[in-house]
């Protein structure tokens, strides 16, 4: 999966805004981005989660991600 920063940005955003959520546990994250919306494959849409929570895009807490800034 090769994706520009920009096109990342928007990818983080899409299982949060679908569901309205912001808080959502890593399962959903990549159920809603490979199944409900179909953009990703669900190793790509893992590999874009982990690549979200080393960049800062998203933080992972008590077994729950949500996005470092507001997107809803």
């Amino acid at each position: 999966m090769q994706l520009e920063f920009k096109d990342e940005n928007i990818l983080l955003a899409l299982p949060f805004k679908s569901k309205n959520k912001y808080l959502l546990e890593e399962k959903e994250f990549i159920y809603a981005l490979s199944f409900d919306l179909r953009v990703l494959k669900p190793s790509d849409a893992y590999t874009l989660l982990k690549k979200g929570l080393q960049k800062g895009l998203i933080t992972s807490k008590n077994g729950l991600i949500s996005p470092s800034i507001s997107i809803l």
